[in-house]
């Protein structure tokens, strides 16, 4: 599985930045402006997203968190780090702390934005999205993107 791709500026403490579902590490920007004289900045694009390539095997979130740790370890090594989740990024941000990627302690700081622990309704989670509804959405990004996001 080739690495991710990652964007990397600044000096410092390594700070992980993982975007929302349909979006890409531009989405970060301002931010990695704003921080890059303080913190070396780690955007990742995830996988399917931006110039990172999909991975069918790689599609539960467990082993999408795997790659982007692998994509990541190779960069920061083992030094202390915080990791910042938006949206999906949160998610999969929450999976990470939990169970750290392999080569990488746990974040030494969480920052999650606009997160929930799933995306979809579940037994033991009713405040997600029913399934259904989230099948039509998936439908109709193949059938009328266009129509569908806007």
């Amino acid at each position: 599985m080739s690495p991710l791709h990652l964007e990397i500026r600044g000096d410092g403490a390594p700070l992980v930045l993982l975007h929302g579902w349909g979006l890409n590490v531009r989405i970060w920007d301002a931010l990695v402006a704003a921080l890059e004289a303080h913190r070396q900045l780690v955007a990742v694009d995830l996988p399917g997203h931006g110039r990172s390539p999909w991975c069918a095997e790689c599609a539960a979130a467990g082993a999408q968190v795997e790659w982007i740790g692998r994509s990541v370890a190779d960069r920061i090594g083992r030094a202390p780090y915080a990791l910042l989740g938006w949206s999906l990024g949160a998610q999969l941000a929450l999976r990470w702390a939990a169970q750290p990627p392999a080569g990488l302690r746990p974040p030494a700081h969480l920052v999650l934005v606009a997160a929930t622990p799933r995306f979809t309704a579940a037994p033991d989670w009713p405040h997600g999205t029913p399934q259904a509804r989230l099948l039509r959405v998936a439908e109709g990004l193949q059938s009328d993107y266009q129509r569908t996001v806007s």
